[in-house]
Formats: structure tokens, C-alpha cells, sequence
């Protein structure tokens, strides 16, 4: 299984990915972005990758509000979380491995 991930993972893959969640993923009660969503990468690099082509090259309009990493790595992860899990607000991807 990791050495097929090795193959597919790749920036045109992960583009893809993220595009196709933005596009035709479940919408919020606005209908305006994506509902709440946890993307799992293949591991910590994987995770910061997804992260910086969805919050710099692919929606910067939406950047780190709306899409950000929670990982055992990351400043406080707990508090992610608990950021994540409040309806109220436009973080709306997380991006999660080795949690």
C-alpha cells in the first residue's frame, strides 16, 4: 500500500484531489464552501504539501481560514481541533496524519 501511494502521490494527484473536493464536495448551509472535511495524508511532508498548494497556488482567495494542517508537529494541535469543530467558523479543511 505505501509503495502505491509513493507512486500516485503527486502534485498534479493532490491538485486534483483538492479541486475535486472544492468543486463537487458536500457545501455548507451557505453553499458557498465546502463543509467540514479532514483530508488524510500519507504523512507529515504529504500533509504541509496539500496544505501549501490549496492556501498558495489553487485558493488563495480562501487560504489558511478555510484549509489548514493538524498534525503532532503542528503549534498546538489540541486547539486546531477544537478550531475545527466549532460550526462557526470558515475552517473548513484539515488536513491530518499521525494524529
Amino acid at each position: 500500500g505505501k509503495d502505491i501511494g509513493k507512486k500516485i502521490f503527486s502534485v498534479e494527484t493532490d491538485s486534483a484531489i483538492l479541486e475535486n473536493l472544492v468543486e463537487n464536495g458536500i457545501k455548507d448551509a451557505t453553499n458557498t464552501l465546502v463543509g467540514k472535511t479532514i483530508v488524510f495524508a500519507q504523512n507529515q511532508a504529504h500533509a504541509e504539501q496539500l496544505e501549501k498548494l490549496f492556501c498558495e497556488d489553487l485558493y488563495p482567495q480562501y487560504g489558511s481560514k478555510v484549509c489548514k494542517v493538524i498534525h503532532n508537529a503542528v503549534d498546538r494541535p489540541e486547539a486546531r481541533i477544537d478550531e475545527f469543530k466549532n460550526p462557526d467558523n470558515e475552517f473548513r479543511i484539515a488536513i491530518s496524519v499521525d494524529m
